[in-house]
């Protein structure tokens, strides 16, 4: 079954390939003699037409500013560009010569761009591949214009498609197949053959119906042969039980689990917020009609983790039981609380006395003084610190006549 389902996916993919091919074909045609001058950034270079006019094989455009990774160009629809375009970057240069001061101008490709958005007059792209220098303001692109029709109705030279449509109505349908595509991720195979018949009972004269066709009957194929194989028990499954959790905490595993019945087997699709990929686990029985599968710590990073999960049949057909890749289920990953050390503030104290007797230790002419200070710094918010002190001061005496003559 895995390799029957391999072998539809290949189908579906030739079948969008085809249809882009054929979508933008017409552009692609001319890309070759685009820049058979290339000594003219400006695309004046052209191809005799009828009446010995000379028709510029491309168009010329002017890279007007940088926005993060896009592109600014003052290429739009109504110069002929479209959206998805391959266009080639330039670098001019204008310098003199150091000896002879004469004035030498030139140009050297820097790469490929693609065109992502294209509005009437400015257009967004990005670069397609790797470029020589990064691209700034004042840079020249090149965009091949198709090639006219040469007179007497002789087609354009290289290769035909002969069986293809009228461009008009093949990009039309095509984008509205990429749509239908697209809404089909994930869905199971019965779901697909209905909306290919949908589609081929609204179009039935289209220019992929016949494709269509072979694809729904190549579906339903595989589809009756996953019946035989699997019996009864091939069925599609039933979510039972499954509480998703709230939140988790970063760097810990954190298993899933679900019941679902009836089914094989079940398959987990986790990611961190960021990754493109998914990674995954092949979730384990714990108990009749229950399994799980644990999220390593490395993969659960903060602030978030997205994950679905697949049931897989008897057949081997894998059905999405909990999400989608498109929409899948989320967690909020917090991070791990860490214990903070006490702090302790700088402290001091400190005390002094002194003593002073005044006659030859008779103990009647002294004086005690007492001195003691304490302090607390804190950090340098609010109170910095706080500093206390005390004296005490004490004593005994008289007149001299009271200490020499009656002591």
């Amino acid at each position: 079954m895995i390799g029957d389902n391999m072998q539809s996916s290949a189908v579906r993919w030739a079948l969008r390939t085809w249809i882009t091919s054929v979508a933008i074909g017409g552009s692609l045609l001319s890309a070759s003699t685009a820049y058979a001058q290339r000594d003219d950034p400006h695309g004046t270079g052209g191809e005799r037409v009828a009446g010995g006019r000379s028709a510029p094989t491309s168009v010329a455009g002017t890279v007007l500013d940088i926005d993060e990774e896009d592109i600014v160009l003052d290429l739009g629809s109504a110069k002929g560009a479209v959206d998805g375009s391959v266009i080639e970057l330039w670098r001019p240069f204008k310098l003199r010569h150091p000896v002879t001061g004469q004035s030498l101008t030139d140009r050297f490709r820097i790469g490929s761009l693609r065109l992502v958005q294209v509005q009437k007059t400015l257009a967004w792209a990005r670069p397609e591949g790797a470029l020589a220098r990064a691209p700034a303001a004042g840079d020249v692109v090149v965009m091949p214009r198709a090639r006219p029709v040469e007179p007497h109705g002789t087609p354009p030279k290289g290769p035909a498609l002969s069986d293809a449509p009228p461009s008009e109505p093949v990009t039309a349908e095509a984008k509205e197949l990429s749509l239908l595509f697209d809404a089909l991720k994930g869905q199971a195979i019965a779901d697909r053959i209905a909306r290919y018949e949908q589609y081929l009972r609204a179009h039935p004269n289209g220019a992929y119906a016949r494709v269509l066709s072979e694809e729904a009957d190549a579906l339903r194929q595989l589809l009756g042969a996953g019946r035989s194989a699997g019996a009864a028990t091939d069925v599609p499954h039933q979510l039972v039980t499954f509480r998703p959790p709230s939140s988790a905490l970063a760097h810990e595993p954190l298993t899933i689990g679900a019941e679902m019945a009836p089914a094989a087997g079940a398959v987990l699709h986790v990611r961190h917020a960021g990754e493109m990929a998914y990674q995954t686990l092949a979730m384990r029985p714990a108990g009749a009609r229950y399994f799980r599968a644990t999220i390593d710590p490395a993969q659960m990073q903060a602030p978030e983790v997205e994950y679905f999960v697949e049931a897989v049949t008897a057949g081997g057909l894998a059905v999405a039981a909990i999400g989608t890749a498109d929409t899948p289920q989320r967690i909020e990953v917090r991070e791990t609380p860490r214990p903070l050390p006490p702090s302790r503030p700088a402290a001091s104290a400190s005390i002094f006395t002194d003593y002073a007797d005044y006659n030859r230790l008779r103990g009647n002419d002294y004086a005690w003084q007492t001195e003691g200070q304490f302090g607390l710094r804190y950090a340098d918010q609010g109170v910095r610190a706080v500093r206390s002190g005390f004296g005490v001061y004490r004593g005994l005496g008289g007149s001299v006549f009271e200490l020499d003559s009656i002591g």
